[in-house]
Formats: structure tokens, C-alpha cells, sequence
């Protein structure tokens, strides 16, 4: 059997607060609603659009998934995020994109935790 793929493009307007993600369906029309799921291991990939190839992928959030039968894998640049869904049990699972700007990273000054053993 064929495995059943779904591809999105994702734009993602980052000059509003919060936010605002545009998912584009393979035929490039906006699309929000579900997924349905009918066959396992159903492969849905979401890659970034040119307007917002400043940004990258990094972890989605998941939730509803108690079995943890979605797993990702994200591409180097972060730019593609691929989700696999191995199983077709009747369950709604909720999966948030997260991006983060690409070339950035922040770390925080060390807070010194200091650990002394009581006297």
C-alpha cells in the first residue's frame, strides 16, 4: 500500500501579536480545518513559506496523543517540519506549529545557583 501524504506550506505573519499562521493546502488555498487521518503511517509535512523563511521550525507542541503515535522530524535548515501519524485510533490530537526566528538564539546570563551543604 501507498503511503498517504499530505503537504502544507505555512506562512506565518509575524508583525501581528501574537502571531498569525496561514496553512496552504497543496493546491496553495488556506486551509483550517482538521485533518482526518484514515491510514496509518500517514506522512504530513509543513514547509515554510518564501514570506517567512526567517523563521524555523522547532518542536510542535501535542497534545491528545496519550499513545504517542505522532512522531516529527525537522529538516536542518528548519524550514520543513514532517509529522508521522502511526496509527488511525479514533482520538483528536491536538498539534501546534512552533516557530522561532532562524538565525537566533538567546541565552540568559548564568544565574549562579549555589549549592552549600547546611553547617
Amino acid at each position: 500500500m501507498a503511503l498517504c501524504t499530505y503537504n502544507y506550506t505555512v506562512s506565518v505573519n509575524t508583525q501581528k501579536s501574537p502571531p498569525v499562521y496561514t496553512i496552504y493546502d497543496s493546491d496553495d488555498n488556506p486551509t483550517d480545518g482538521p485533518l482526518s487521518v484514515k491510514n496509518k503511517n500517514t506522512v504530513i509535512t509543513y514547509t515554510l513559506n518564501k514570506d517567512s523563511n526567517h523563521l524555523r521550525f522547532i518542536e510542535p507542541e501535542i497534545s491528545g496523543d496519550p499513545d504517542h503515535d505522532l512522531s516529527y522530524t525537522l529538516s536542518a535548515d528548519g524550514q520543513t517540519l514532517i509529522i508521522i501519524d502511526a496509527n488511525t485510533d479514533e482520538e483528536d490530537i491536538c498539534l501546534k506549529l512552533v516557530t522561532i526566528p532562524g538565525r537566533q538564539t538567546y541565552i540568559s546570563p548564568d544565574p549562579q545557583i549555589l549549592n552549600r551543604p547546611k553547617s
